[in-house]
């Protein structure tokens, strides 16, 4: 973490991530809810990368000057991928089978906040992602019976592409010096061409209004929020803080669409709330023992 990181700004940056997961957790209840759209998850992929892209293309025109080489190269080879592999995982298993194997990026972003960060590794924040991997474990348990090793190969590709979308955002916004609004706006054009490449053709008409919120809401407005949060927070940290989004999304099902308040998802939830409070505290980097590499 850069020099100077007060207490007050990590408090601000794990509750801009924070905002971020939370709004996420809203995207499983708007699929739900315009079901009868008959729109497949890849045309929801492309909705959200292509809405959200108008935000992206309103800034570059505000600022009047091209995206970062680096921006379109993170948008190519982590956002459209990452959209493509948790499709994909989506089809080959089900999606809480999916959503399962995407958050083990949370297990995969210290290592690369090791490696290309110069993150340490700690106790505290072991202890911080155990919580919260349990926590999903949790919530997401259940299908999952004779896993095909394709599925399981794209569930672990999403998780290691969310992971590195983590880590890069963590990279652009703290050592690179670009702005949140940059990075988290930037690379959506690219994701959206490479999701259009899978789906070609016009969604129909009943999809526009809720495509409109994923990409202005869940992509463009919760990106540049993470970023922001990654500003002053390291990607290990950001990384837990944003499982929040299954159990947002748990507690909206049994709000919002009457599902079931089972013990198992109260206390996956609890167990992400958790693990996210011990990830947010103040002065994580500094507590707990290094771990030896």
């Amino acid at each position: 973490m850069r020099a100077g990181v007060s207490d007050g700004d990590e408090v601000g940056g794990a509750a801009f991530v924070a905002a971020a997961a939370l709004i996420w957790g809203t995207l499983g209840i708007v699929e739900r809810a315009f079901s009868s759209c008959g729109v497949s998850p890849a045309r929801w992929a492309f909705l959200r990368a292509a809405f959200g892209s108008a935000a992206s293309l309103a800034y570059y025109m505000i600022v009047r000057r091209p995206p970062d080489p680096r921006v379109i190269l993170y948008g190519l080879a982590l956002s459209g991928p990452l959209y493509l592999l948790y499709l994909g995982a989506v089809e080959a298993s089900d999606a809480g089978t999916a959503a399962a194997l995407l958050y083990t990026a949370p297990a995969m972003v210290p290592i690369l906040g090791k490696i290309f960060l110069g993150e340490e590794l700690t106790r505290a924040k072991a202890a911080a992602v155990i919580l919260a991997l349990a926590g999903v474990a949790t919530i997401r348990s259940g299908p999952g019976e004779g896993l095909s090793a394709r599925g399981l190969a794209l569930g672990l590709g999403s998780g290691l592409a969310y992971a590195g979308v983590i880590a890069a955002s963590r990279y652009l916004v703290d050592r690179a010096g670009l702005s949140p609004l940059e990075v988290g706006l930037g690379p959506l054009p690219w994701a959206a061409l490479e999701a259009a490449a899978v789906e070609p053709g016009l969604p129909p008409t009943c999809s526009v209004l809720p495509g409109a919120y994923m990409g202005l809401a869940t992509a463009a407005l919760a990106y540049v929020l993470q970023a922001e949060g990654l500003r002053r927070i390291e990607a290990s940290r950001a990384g837990v803080i944003s499982t929040l989004e299954p159990a947002t999304a748990a507690v909206l099902g049994i709000l919002i669409l009457g599902e079931p308040p089972s013990g198992r998802r109260l206390a996956g939830v609890a167990l992400i709330l958790a693990g996210a409070a011990a990830a947010s505290a103040p002065g994580l980097t500094r507590r707990g023992s290094r771990i030896s590499p």
